[in-house]
């Protein structure tokens, strides 16, 4: 029997997830992920936002998934400060969230396109 979207039965499985979600996030840091450094990001970070950092650590994330969490550990965990955020020199700060995709190309003051081939000459030429 499959369970169709919108049927009691996905209903009853999404809340058991949020459940144990809000459970794990409420809870001490699992010992398999524990490093000093993760324990205080960890403690650091909004019950909200723990659930994110398991699969972050766990490798589950994809790259843009992977970036927003660093982008919310960086700016305090506070969401909308991360399309102002003002780290020019973070290799992240081009791929950050909220950006649209003309912000990619935009020019430094040598003329080299931020995010162009680095192997291709100045200004993004080969």
């Amino acid at each position: 029997m499959s369970v169709g979207y919108g049927s009691e039965e996905s209903l009853d499985l999404a809340r058991a997830a949020a459940a144990a979600r809000r459970q794990l996030a409420a809870g001490p840091m699992p010992d398999a992920l524990a490093t000093p450094a993760r324990r205080l990001l960890w403690e650091g970070a909004p019950p909200t936002y723990r659930p994110l950092l398991l699969e972050a650590w766990s490798g589950t994330l994809g790259p843009r998934a992977a970036i927003r969490v660093k982008c919310l550990e960086c700016v305090g965990w506070v969401r909308a400060e991360i399309p102002a955020c003002t780290a020019d020199g973070c290799p992240l700060w081009a791929y950050r969230p909220g950006q649209s995709l003309g912000d990619f190309a935009q020019e430094t003051p040598e003329g080299d396109a931020i995010g162009a081939d680095p192997m291709s000459g100045p200004g993004g030429a080969p």
